[in-house]
């Protein structure tokens, strides 16, 4: 049989380098993000009936205490809409009590754990927690907080990614190969 080749885009000729998918930072971070949240979607639904998002929400309040919406959205960076949406499901379940706040004419609300949102939080922690471990496993602890680093250092760059020069040359290499001659002309 055949082996079956995909066709070039049109105006490409053979280019010497390509893009290596298994070196590429923004495919395998891409790639991860959404096996995580893939694992963590099926996990939070299956085992307490909540969505992802209803989980972060839960987890920023438990650790921030009470919350105006619009902190919840850019503190914990979530769509403000999203938000919006998922703070009304969980004050329906009796997860989180949704209040005015005193003294702002602007109409701020306040969204806190109720105790059955407390409750819920500290029945769901250990295991997230557990999960966490089991995400780690087979890294050092020196590991870890190298990694904490990098990926801060990377969030730090990325406004960075559209301007030229800068010393980027060196930076590409891990990220392409030389393509393999190609077996047709």
């Amino acid at each position: 049989m055949a082996e079956r080749r995909r066709p070039r885009p049109l105006g490409v000729e053979n280019p010497a380098e390509v893009v290596d998918f298994d070196r590429y930072l923004p495919i395998l971070l891409t790639k991860l993000v959404a096996e995580l949240r893939q694992s963590a979607n099926v996990f939070f639904r299956e085992r307490y009936g909540i969505t992802l998002l209803e989980w972060r929400i839960l987890a920023f309040l438990a650790s921030e205490g009470s919350a105006s919406a619009y902190a919840i959205s850019t503190e914990a960076e979530l769509d403000k809409a999203a938000v919006s949406r998922t703070l009304r499901v969980l004050e329906g379940r009796g997860l989180v009590r949704i209040e005015r706040m005193k003294g702002d004419a602007r109409t701020k609300l306040a969204v806190t754990l109720t105790p059955e949102g407390s409750a819920l939080h500290g029945a769901m922690f250990g295991e997230i927690m557990e999960r966490h471990a089991r995400l780690a496993d087979g890294l050092s602890a020196v590991q870890i907080e190298g990694l904490i680093d990098a990926l801060r250092q990377l969030r730090h760059n990325v406004p960075r990614m559209g301007r030229k020069g800068e010393k980027v040359r060196e930076l590409m290499r891990p990220a392409k190969r030389s393509r393999e001659q190609d077996p047709l002309p």
